[in-house]
């Protein structure tokens, strides 16, 4: 049976924080979202470790948009941010409820999250009031004691970053082009002007416009060239930027699962095994426990046929494979 004695919850305070952030956006609030982390067993209690959020829309009226096939789509897109760590609940964020569980929460919970360890996290902006609620003897009641500790914000990864970085890179090898312009100036400028050992005495005047004359011509030809190819590679990188844009808005994006390319949603048919569909797909059967592990699987022997799995890519699975290993290490 679930309690507070057997269950003990444990979250960052800065996590609470940003659920308060994402409900106060004036463009794209987001006031529903996945926790996801670890857990742990120490002796007979289970230690949650709430480690981070995934934001995906309003509470409001989430009942009726959270589809079987929009939470196909959400976990396809926690495997790809987050393929080491577990869902271990969800939040809502309200307005003047103090943190209460309405019907709807009941709803989204026994339909999505009913593993023993997975809880609920309520939370009220206006009383900043924060609730948590597990289960208990099949049913969710109030969880006290929720440990929030400081933590030191670890560094994150920002899409803006990578963007200025490439952009500076592009203004760098602009740069680079007008100094190596310049230079080839200076030298062509030098070389114009030519004198013997005497300064008294000039070259014959008819000879250094020949000689002049064609060394330019060459400088020019060379200069063409050269800029030539630093177009080309200005126009390379270019080209690799706005591919990185295009990646970088589907990131944000929802997909609809019907379009995903590197993950696959398979369809249970009549004998099917973890295994069996891990040789298929992957070449061998190691890889059924961690298919068993995305997909929420308790019993790896008996599949329900017409259910929807998601087949994650090599490199996926094999993270999660690994992931695997090392807990039972």
């Amino acid at each position: 049976m679930i309690g507070e004695g057997y269950i003990k919850i444990f979250m960052p305070e800065s996590l609470k924080h940003s659920l308060l952030r994402q409900n106060k956006r004036i463009i794209g609030r987001k006031s529903f979202g996945i926790l996801v982390g670890r857990r742990e067993r120490h002796d007979q209690s289970i230690f949650v470790y709430i480690e981070d959020i995934m934001p995906v829309g309003k509470l409001e009226g989430v009942r009726d948009t959270l589809t079987d096939i929009r939470w196909i789509d959400i976990k396809t897109r926690l495997i790809k941010r987050f393929p080491n760590q577990q869902i271990l609940g969800w939040y809502g964020v309200r307005t003047g409820w103090n943190a209460m569980m309405m019907e709807e929460d009941q709803f989204i919970h026994q339909s999505f999250f009913a593993d023993p360890f997975q809880v609920m996290c309520l939370l009220d902006d206006k009383a900043d009031d924060l609730s948590f609620y597990i289960w208990e003897a099949g049913r969710l009641r109030r969880y006290n004691g929720c440990g929030l500790y400081s933590k030191a914000k670890g560094q994150q990864k920002d899409i803006k970053h990578t963007y200025y970085a490439k952009w500076i890179i592009v203004l760098i090898s602009v740069a680079s082009l007008v100094y190596f312009l310049y230079l080839k100036y200076m030298d062509f400028k030098t070389n114009r002007i030519s004198y013997n050992g005497n300064e008294t005495q000039k070259i014959d005047t008819d000879k250094e416009k020949e000689y002049g004359d064609t060394k330019y011509n060459d400088e020019i030809l060379a200069l063409k060239k050269t800029i030539g190819d630093l177009e080309d590679a200005l126009e390379h990188r270019e080209q690799e930027i706005k591919t990185m844009e295009v990646k970088l808005q589907d990131v944000t994006n929802l997909q609809d699962v019907t379009n995903l390319k590197e993950e696959k949603i398979y369809k249970v048919r009549a004998g099917d095994t973890l295994s069996d569909l891990s040789r298929k797909f992957y070449g061998h059967s190691r890889y059924g426990e961690a298919l068993g592990k995305i997909n929420r699987i308790a019993d790896h022997k008996t599949l329900q046929v017409g259910s929807y799995l998601i087949i994650p890519t090599q490199e996926t699975i094999e993270k999660v494979h690994v992931g695997i290993k090392k807990d039972k290490d």
